[in-house]
């Protein structure tokens, strides 16, 4: 998820030491430990760690995103990936006993506390947790953060360079990059246990694997009296649609497709209600879904998702007791587009009632629902007068709009909703 407030990474880092260093055994609980993003010359207190913010670059690796829409300044329009470079510095005015360099020493240990803290969580994302406590900042929660740590190693004279700014004398200091986040395996969090016992499986089929998902489009053109059926690969569903996935090896005892995505930041599996179904032919298997605006009671909101079969094959160990081998795929996208009833002929004034699914609710942005009139973007409506080329929100599935001024009467004009990224199936009104 973009942002213009680049605070927010600071206060995900400092939450992330304070939590880490003040529940280390090596520290003191008895000592308050003050975490602040002031700058090394700002520093004061005897236990006080600083986290400054002291460049911003550019990362390369993404400058040459593709860029949406057809502006005249289309790359205003894409996100601007960034390297954040951070100092950190301890800084305590301990004097007890006078002449020991005890202030020193608490500054080392601090450093050393806080430099491990960030070698041990060089990825922050929305699962990153210290002591139960979630360290990434409340507002970043469900946009698909994810904040790579590594150590920089500055050069000397470079270091003098930005001592040589502040007004304080040189100090020890460890210094930062935090960017775009790399996808890393996790150390293991189970150690099997010794083999006191031998039992040899083989499945013929090996790990289950997807490599696409497709649906059928419907809708009617305008002046048309037959609908038009498309087939979209990836999926573009609503709810109610269906879903197919195919790939590979996907049979077995028992088979859940996990979805991730907008509020479902773990892979989570579909309840029985969306009605998944296997197949297989010659060439591939499938699994197929009715896309339902709920999982066990969880609002599926419009955007896009990926997806993944979790398939678990039961086997008899040697000792007569059974064990469930469980294999998951790889993940693959599709799009939940937001649902829209036919919509109605509009007043005389120009305006539609939209009626469909879901287009308000508390997880969902205000700012990440769009609407379009044919190439028009319309406008929210600020006081409730709604004018030409705006619309307005009034419940979670209902939403009126009213057609830009300028537009021909009779004029086929193509309604878009498009609500996380997630684009509505076409619907056309005619100008009244």
């Amino acid at each position: 998820m973009a942002m213009i407030d680049m605070s927010l990474v600071t206060s995900t880092l400092v939450r992330l030491l304070d939590e880490h260093v003040s529940n280390s055994s090596a520290w003191n609980p008895a000592i308050a430990l003050n975490l602040t993003p002031d700058p090394p010359d700002k520093l004061t207190g005897d236990n006080t760690l600083g986290l400054y913010l002291y460049r911003v670059t550019e990362d390369a690796q993404y400058k040459n995103l593709p860029q949406p829409g057809s502006d005249s300044v289309p790359i205003r329009q894409t996100p601007m990936a960034l390297t954040l470079d951070y100092i950190l510095v301890a800084h305590s005015d301990i004097d007890d006993p006078p002449g020991t360099g005890a202030g020193a020493i608490r500054e080392q240990l601090m450093m050393g506390l806080a430099m491990k803290t960030l070698h041990d969580y060089p990825v922050v994302d929305d699962a990153t947790q210290v002591g139960g406590t979630t360290v990434m900042e409340p507002s970043l929660i469900g946009g698909g953060n994810r904040f790579r740590i590594s150590m920089n190693p500055v050069a000397r004279n470079e270091s003098f360079d930005i001592w040589s700014a502040a007004s304080s004398p040189v100090r020890l200091a460890a210094y930062y990059s935090v960017s775009v986040a790399l996808l890393e395996p996790e150390q293991p969090r189970n150690l099997p246990g010794r083999v006191l016992t031998y039992g040899v499986h083989v499945f013929a089929n090996g790990a289950p694997r997807l490599t696409g998902s497709r649906n059928e489009l419907t809708f009617l053109l305008p002046n048309a009296t037959d609908d038009t059926i498309v087939e979209a690969r990836p999926a573009q569903a609503a709810a109610g649609e269906e879903v197919a996935f195919s790939g590979s090896a996907l049979h077995g005892d028992s088979t859940d497709l996990l979805l991730r995505g907008p509020g479902f930041v773990v892979p989570t599996p579909v309840d029985a209600v969306w009605n998944l179904a296997l197949a297989a032919s010659a060439t591939e298997e499938s699994i197929t879904v009715e896309v339902q605006d709920n999982i066990s009671g969880a609002t599926v909101l419009p955007g896009v998702y990926a997806a993944s079969a979790r398939v678990t094959r039961t086997r008899t160990m040697p000792d007569g007791s059974s064990r469930d081998f469980t294999n998951t795929s790889n993940e693959i996208p599709f799009v939940i587009s937001p649902q829209i009833d036919p919509l109605p002929v509009p007043t005389a004034a120009g305006v539609v009632a939209v009626t469909g699914h879901i287009f308000q609710h508390a997880d969902l942005v205000p700012e990440n629902v769009i609407v379009f009139a044919g190439a028009d973007r319309l406008v929210v409506d600020s006081d409730a007068t709604l004018d030409p080329g705006e619309f307005s929100i009034s419940g979670p599935n209902d939403m009126d709009l009213r057609l830009p001024a300028g537009l021909a009467s009779g004029q086929n004009v193509q309604i878009r909703i498009v609500i996380n990224g997630a684009e509505s199936a076409p619907q056309w009104v005619t100008v009244p």
